[in-house]
Protein backbone atom coordinates (compact mmCIF):
# COMPACT_ATOMS: atom_id res chain seq x y z
CA UNK A 1 0.00 0.00 0.00
CA UNK A 2 1.42 3.52 -0.66
CA UNK A 3 0.40 5.83 1.75
CA UNK A 4 -0.14 10.10 1.26
CA UNK A 5 0.67 12.92 2.70
CA UNK A 6 0.83 12.07 5.47
CA UNK A 7 4.38 10.33 6.58
CA UNK A 8 3.50 6.68 8.29
CA UNK A 9 3.96 7.58 12.34
CA UNK A 10 6.13 4.96 13.05
CA UNK A 11 8.75 2.22 10.87
CA UNK A 12 9.05 -1.01 11.53
CA UNK A 13 8.18 -5.03 11.05
CA UNK A 14 5.57 -7.20 13.08
CA UNK A 15 3.85 -10.64 12.63
CA UNK A 16 0.62 -10.84 12.84
CA UNK A 17 -2.26 -13.45 12.59
CA UNK A 18 -5.23 -12.79 10.82
CA UNK A 19 -8.05 -15.48 10.46
CA UNK A 20 -5.66 -18.47 10.38
CA UNK A 21 -3.29 -16.59 8.12
CA UNK A 22 0.20 -15.24 9.34
CA UNK A 23 1.38 -12.44 7.91
CA UNK A 24 4.72 -9.96 8.22
CA UNK A 25 3.79 -6.30 8.48
CA UNK A 26 6.60 -3.84 7.10
CA UNK A 27 5.68 0.29 7.75
CA UNK A 28 7.96 2.38 5.76
CA UNK A 29 7.97 5.82 6.06
CA UNK A 30 9.87 6.31 3.20
CA UNK A 31 7.97 6.53 -0.57
CA UNK A 32 8.95 3.81 -3.23
CA UNK A 33 10.91 4.69 -6.28
CA UNK A 34 8.82 5.42 -9.60
CA UNK A 35 10.94 3.23 -11.53
CA UNK A 36 9.42 0.24 -9.27
CA UNK A 37 5.96 0.49 -11.36
CA UNK A 38 7.23 1.09 -14.46
CA UNK A 39 6.55 -2.30 -15.80
CA UNK A 40 2.72 -1.95 -14.16
CA UNK A 41 2.43 1.29 -15.65
CA UNK A 42 2.80 0.26 -18.89
CA UNK A 43 -0.26 -0.23 -21.62
CA UNK A 44 -2.45 0.86 -18.14
CA UNK A 45 -5.48 3.48 -19.60
CA UNK A 46 -5.03 5.40 -15.54
CA UNK A 47 -1.08 5.82 -16.34
CA UNK A 48 -0.80 9.06 -15.95
CA UNK A 49 -2.75 9.46 -12.98
CA UNK A 50 -0.93 6.22 -11.17
CA UNK A 51 1.98 8.47 -11.69
CA UNK A 52 1.05 11.35 -10.12
CA UNK A 53 -0.09 9.51 -6.97
CA UNK A 54 3.34 7.16 -7.16
CA UNK A 55 4.89 10.83 -7.27
CA UNK A 56 3.31 12.72 -4.17
CA UNK A 57 3.07 9.70 -1.52
CA UNK A 58 5.10 9.62 1.16
CA UNK A 59 5.21 5.76 2.49
CA UNK A 60 3.61 2.37 1.85
CA UNK A 61 3.05 -0.60 3.98
CA UNK A 62 4.33 -4.06 3.02
CA UNK A 63 2.25 -7.02 4.08
CA UNK A 64 3.48 -10.79 3.59
CA UNK A 65 1.43 -13.78 4.14
CA UNK A 66 3.47 -16.30 5.61
CA UNK A 67 1.80 -19.19 5.50
CA UNK A 68 1.98 -22.01 2.88
CA UNK A 69 -0.43 -22.68 0.64
CA UNK A 70 -0.92 -26.55 -0.14
CA UNK A 71 -4.14 -25.93 -2.49
CA UNK A 72 -5.77 -23.56 -4.80
CA UNK A 73 -8.46 -23.46 -2.25
CA UNK A 74 -5.88 -22.49 -0.01
CA UNK A 75 -4.29 -19.97 -1.88
CA UNK A 76 -7.62 -18.28 -2.32
CA UNK A 77 -8.20 -18.30 1.59
CA UNK A 78 -5.03 -16.39 1.76
CA UNK A 79 -5.24 -14.32 -1.36
CA UNK A 80 -8.75 -12.94 0.84
CA UNK A 81 -7.23 -12.91 4.18
CA UNK A 82 -4.27 -10.21 2.29
CA UNK A 83 -7.03 -8.03 1.14
CA UNK A 84 -9.26 -8.03 4.26
CA UNK A 85 -6.54 -7.14 6.64
CA UNK A 86 -5.33 -4.70 4.16
CA UNK A 87 -7.76 -2.75 4.18
CA UNK A 88 -7.89 -3.03 8.05
CA UNK A 89 -4.45 -2.15 8.42
CA UNK A 90 -4.47 0.58 5.56
CA UNK A 91 -7.95 2.25 5.15
CA UNK A 92 -7.20 4.68 7.94
CA UNK A 93 -3.96 5.90 6.66
CA UNK A 94 -4.79 7.73 3.87
CA UNK A 95 -3.76 4.95 1.19
CA UNK A 96 -3.70 6.24 -2.34
CA UNK A 97 -2.46 3.27 -4.56
CA UNK A 98 -2.35 -0.78 -3.82
CA UNK A 99 0.33 -2.74 -5.75
CA UNK A 100 -0.51 -6.80 -5.92
CA UNK A 101 2.54 -8.05 -6.04
CA UNK A 102 2.30 -11.70 -7.66
CA UNK A 103 0.82 -10.07 -10.29
CA UNK A 104 2.20 -6.67 -10.63
CA UNK A 105 -1.07 -4.97 -11.15
CA UNK A 106 -1.34 -1.46 -9.43
CA UNK A 107 -5.01 0.11 -9.10
CA UNK A 108 -5.97 3.27 -7.06
CA UNK A 109 -7.07 2.88 -3.57
CA UNK A 110 -10.60 3.38 -4.08
CA UNK A 111 -10.95 0.43 -6.89
CA UNK A 112 -8.95 -1.84 -4.45
CA UNK A 113 -11.84 -1.54 -2.31
CA UNK A 114 -14.60 -2.45 -4.92
CA UNK A 115 -12.41 -5.86 -5.45
CA UNK A 116 -12.44 -6.58 -1.86
CA UNK A 117 -16.30 -5.65 -1.81
CA UNK A 118 -16.79 -8.18 -4.76
CA UNK A 119 -14.92 -10.96 -3.13
CA UNK A 120 -16.57 -10.69 -0.22
CA UNK A 121 -19.86 -10.89 -2.43
CA UNK A 122 -18.28 -13.74 -4.38
CA UNK A 123 -17.89 -15.65 -1.03
CA UNK A 124 -21.64 -14.90 0.09
CA UNK A 125 -23.09 -16.04 -3.39
CA UNK A 126 -20.96 -19.71 -3.18
CA UNK A 127 -22.59 -20.09 0.40
CA UNK A 128 -26.04 -19.57 -1.51
CA UNK A 129 -24.79 -21.89 -3.80
CA UNK A 130 -25.69 -19.14 -7.06
CA UNK A 131 -23.69 -20.66 -10.08
CA UNK A 132 -22.17 -17.04 -11.01
CA UNK A 133 -20.46 -16.72 -8.02
CA UNK A 134 -16.88 -16.25 -9.17
CA UNK A 135 -17.87 -13.88 -11.73
CA UNK A 136 -17.01 -11.38 -8.49
CA UNK A 137 -13.27 -12.70 -7.99
CA UNK A 138 -10.98 -9.77 -8.62
CA UNK A 139 -9.19 -11.79 -11.39
CA UNK A 140 -8.30 -8.61 -12.94
CA UNK A 141 -5.74 -7.86 -9.74
CA UNK A 142 -4.91 -10.79 -9.04
CA UNK A 143 -3.67 -12.29 -12.59
CA UNK A 144 -2.57 -9.74 -15.49
CA UNK A 145 -2.16 -10.46 -19.04
CA UNK A 146 0.60 -9.29 -21.10
CA UNK A 147 0.14 -9.52 -25.12
CA UNK A 148 3.57 -9.47 -27.16
CA UNK A 149 3.79 -9.47 -30.61
CA UNK A 150 7.03 -12.05 -32.10
CA UNK A 151 8.27 -12.66 -35.01
CA UNK A 152 6.78 -15.70 -35.06
CA UNK A 153 3.03 -14.63 -34.06
CA UNK A 154 1.52 -12.99 -30.97
CA UNK A 155 2.34 -14.76 -27.19
CA UNK A 156 0.15 -13.95 -24.40
CA UNK A 157 1.11 -14.89 -20.77
CA UNK A 158 0.07 -14.57 -17.46
CA UNK A 159 1.84 -12.97 -14.13
CA UNK A 160 -0.04 -14.17 -10.67
CA UNK A 161 -2.01 -17.64 -11.73
CA UNK A 162 1.24 -19.28 -10.19
CA UNK A 163 -0.13 -18.54 -6.76
CA UNK A 164 -3.09 -19.83 -6.96
CA UNK A 165 -2.64 -22.84 -9.64
CA UNK A 166 0.94 -23.85 -9.68
CA UNK A 167 1.93 -22.00 -12.85
CA UNK A 168 1.54 -19.08 -14.96
CA UNK A 169 -0.02 -19.89 -18.60
CA UNK A 170 1.70 -18.97 -22.43
CA UNK A 171 -0.29 -18.83 -25.29
CA UNK A 172 1.47 -18.61 -28.71
CA UNK A 173 -0.64 -17.57 -31.78
CA UNK A 174 0.45 -18.18 -35.10
CA UNK A 175 1.92 -15.66 -37.56
CA UNK A 176 -1.74 -15.54 -39.08
CA UNK A 177 -3.26 -13.39 -36.39
CA UNK A 178 -2.23 -9.66 -35.39
CA UNK A 179 -1.38 -8.03 -32.06
CA UNK A 180 -5.03 -6.94 -32.06
CA UNK A 181 -6.67 -10.13 -32.07
CA UNK A 182 -4.11 -11.30 -29.23
CA UNK A 183 -5.18 -8.56 -27.06
CA UNK A 184 -8.95 -9.41 -27.70
CA UNK A 185 -7.92 -12.96 -26.95
CA UNK A 186 -6.54 -11.75 -23.20
CA UNK A 187 -10.21 -11.37 -21.84
CA UNK A 188 -10.71 -15.39 -22.84
CA UNK A 189 -7.33 -16.45 -20.98
CA UNK A 190 -8.21 -14.06 -17.60
CA UNK A 191 -11.51 -16.37 -18.16
CA UNK A 192 -9.08 -19.45 -18.05
CA UNK A 193 -7.22 -18.07 -15.39
CA UNK A 194 -10.67 -17.58 -13.37
CA UNK A 195 -11.56 -21.25 -14.20
CA UNK A 196 -8.40 -22.71 -12.66
CA UNK A 197 -9.10 -20.07 -9.34
CA UNK A 198 -12.80 -20.95 -8.81
CA UNK A 199 -11.80 -25.30 -9.52
CA UNK A 200 -8.94 -24.64 -6.32
CA UNK A 201 -6.65 -26.95 -8.36
CA UNK A 202 -3.57 -26.99 -9.74
CA UNK A 203 -3.02 -27.03 -13.10
CA UNK A 204 -2.12 -30.10 -14.97
CA UNK A 205 0.09 -31.37 -18.39
CA UNK A 206 -2.86 -32.48 -20.81
CA UNK A 207 -5.55 -30.89 -18.91
CA UNK A 208 -8.25 -30.09 -21.99
CA UNK A 209 -10.33 -26.93 -21.36
CA UNK A 210 -12.71 -25.10 -23.91
CA UNK A 211 -11.39 -21.66 -24.00
CA UNK A 212 -12.59 -20.62 -27.49
CA UNK A 213 -15.33 -21.59 -29.53
CA UNK A 214 -12.70 -22.67 -32.09
CA UNK A 215 -12.20 -26.17 -29.75
CA UNK A 216 -10.59 -27.10 -26.83
CA UNK A 217 -7.15 -25.99 -25.83
CA UNK A 218 -4.75 -28.21 -23.71
CA UNK A 219 -2.22 -27.32 -21.12
CA UNK A 220 1.21 -28.97 -22.06
CA UNK A 221 4.52 -28.91 -21.30
CA UNK A 222 6.68 -25.90 -23.20
CA UNK A 223 6.62 -26.44 -26.53
CA UNK A 224 7.55 -23.44 -29.08
CA UNK A 225 7.12 -26.00 -31.80
CA UNK A 226 2.98 -26.34 -31.45
CA UNK A 227 1.94 -22.67 -30.88
CA UNK A 228 -2.32 -23.43 -30.96
CA UNK A 229 -1.57 -25.21 -27.46
CA UNK A 230 -1.31 -22.96 -24.16
CA UNK A 231 2.26 -24.27 -22.31
CA UNK A 232 2.28 -23.77 -18.34
CA UNK A 233 5.71 -21.42 -17.28
CA UNK A 234 7.27 -22.15 -13.90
Amino acid sequence: MLHGAERAQSQGAFVIQYQGTTFAVKVMDTPVPLSHFQESLTHNPDHQLLTKLISGHQGHLIISPMTQAYSGSDALTIADNTMALSYILADQGRPVLDYWNNSGVLVKWSKFVIYKRALGMMFERINRKHADAFEFLPIHLWVKIQTEQLQGGVRLKTDGLKAFAGYELDLYMDTAHTLEEGQKMAQGLLTYARHWIELGQTIVAGQQTALTDDGPLYTTAYSQTDPTFITLRQ
